[in-house]
């Protein structure tokens, strides 16, 4: 943190020490119960996991530069396994578009976003992607319309001032 006092950078320190060895515990029992998973479902259901696992590493900002482009390289193939298994669900195909995102690839992005409304997935909780991807191209009618769909959208942490800033052009 940018915080002058020590005390205050190792308690930050030490939380967000924390919070990486948890999620390395979850990665490590996942990668162990992967080997002996014997049917497709389980399979699929630990690579979910791990996908997830992996992202929350990037989510977090627990990882920099090179280790994050790891983790997220790790939740796409995990992801990509999952699905490989039987593992269709929206919240994976919304964690599929968020990794596209990341990597700039906004064209399989908008794919996975499709497919997860295609699978159920609440339209609100994927607005906040399409407005992205709207933006990146450069289509602001777009971004302003998608923001204000959902009232309640501007007082999300993140988004929330994204959300006002377009409402209030």
């Amino acid at each position: 943190t940018g915080d002058a006092d020590d005390e205050i950078r190792l308690l930050a320190f030490n939380l967000c020490e924390r919070q990486e060895q948890k999620i390395q515990q979850t990665v490590s029992a996942a990668l162990e119960a992967l080997k002996t998973a014997e049917t497709p479902a389980l399979r699929a259901s630990i690579c979910r996991n791990l996908a997830f696992s992996y992202w929350e590493m990037v989510y977090s900002a627990l990882a920099q530069d090179d280790l994050r482009s790891f983790f997220v390289e790790q939740a796409a193939k995990y992801a990509e396994q999952s699905r490989l298994y039987g593992g269709e669900d929206p919240s994976l195909h919304i964690l599929v578009a968020r990794i596209h995102l990341q990597k700039h690839e906004y064209q399989p992005a908008d794919v996975a976003i499709h497919a997860a409304l295609a699978a159920g997935a609440d339209p609100l909780k994927v607005v906040p992607y399409q407005a992205e991807l709207a933006f990146h191209a450069r289509d602001f009618k777009s971004v302003r319309r998608l923001l204000m769909q959902d009232a309640t959208i501007r007082f999300r942490p993140c988004i929330g001032q994204v959300a006002q800033f377009w409402g209030a052009r």
